[in-house]
């Protein structure tokens, strides 16, 4: 149906409102999406910056498969540097965020941390960085699916969701470490659940 739906608006060259709540439909077949939430648009952009850079927690949550991890953190000063605690791990921010003046507002105040499946990696090579950020996780469910497996895993009692390769073998309970992408951070304000910067 999709397809086909995609066909006619090419075929017919005319603007298509289509309302769905199934967010792959959305990006699948969309130039442009509006998120709303109880009537009041969230958002309205592409499929693709939707994704890259949501506005809020609620299309963090709702763009993309599986969804965003949301994490709660606390952004600290070390010396001229900015750190985010993370559940008892405690990580530097990446260089671009370093001077983001927004985020000064921000030292020692709580703050959501998101990263997609994509952005943890069992592999710490796959970062290409020296001393990467670590999270001891317990794993809970692999699930296969082909090329791919979506790790669901423990991290201090908050659930966090992994793509990691399809070779990747985990059973559950087995202890492991997932290694963030940091430069692919998103930061969200805990009470307004707005994002803080991009």
């Amino acid at each position: 149906m999709r397809a086909r739906i995609a066909e006619l608006h090419r075929e017919l060259g005319t603007t298509f409102v289509y309302v769905t709540h199934d967010q792959t439909e959305a990006m699948t077949m969309a130039d442009r999406i509006v998120v709303m939430l109880d009537g009041k648009i969230q958002q309205a952009d592409t499929p693709a910056q939707l994704y890259a850079h949501p506005c809020n927690v609620f299309v963090a949550g709702f763009i993309g498969t599986p969804p965003m991890n949301i994490l709660p953190g606390r952004l600290v000063r070390r010396g001229n540097a900015l750190d985010l605690q993370v559940l008892g791990t405690e990580v530097a921010l990446p260089h671009r965020l370093q001077s983001h003046a927004k985020l000064l507002t921000y030292v020692d105040r709580d703050v959501l941390l998101g990263l997609r499946a994509e952005d943890l990696s069992t592999d710490p090579a796959w970062l290409n960085i020296t001393d990467p950020a670590a999270f001891r996780v317990q794993v809970e469910m692999a699930e296969r699916m082909g090329a791919e497996t979506y790790l669901y895993a423990d991290l201090q009692g908050r659930r966090v969701i992994a793509r990691v390769p399809g070779t990747v073998s985990f059973q559950k309970e087995d202890q492991t470490v997932l290694y963030p992408n940091m430069e692919a951070l998103h930061l969200f304000d805990p009470e307004t659940e707005v994002c803080i910067c991009d």
